[in-house]
């Protein structure tokens, strides 16, 4: 029985791991800007979608991801930005 505890706490122990590395990347960021966007928390939202645009220049969703941010704040001047980055992005990978 002790050994399946152990086995079980290590599984638990080493999905944090994954957890943490994960938030760490890029989609890591994304998820936690958008997460931030939906509890209104924009200041935040904006840091973590710029740590993975910076990261990740050429991510579009990353980028609607930021529009939407503004299209929230109704700075809808940035959010048109944004969004044509996005766009553009798409586009050339369709091209290609």
């Amino acid at each position: 029985m002790f050994n399946f505890i152990s086995k079980m706490l290590f599984k638990k122990k080493e999905i944090k791991v994954h957890t943490v590395e994960i938030l760490d990347m890029p989609i890591g960021f994304a998820l936690k800007a958008e997460t931030n966007r939906k509890l209104k928390n924009f200041e935040q939202s904006i840091e973590y979608i710029n740590k993975a645009i910076d990261l990740e220049q050429n991510n579009d969703m990353y980028w609607v991801t930021k529009a939407l941010i503004y299209k929230d704040t109704k700075n809808y001047k940035e959010a048109l930005l944004y969004i044509d980055n996005a766009i553009n992005l798409n586009n050339s990978v369709l091209m290609t």
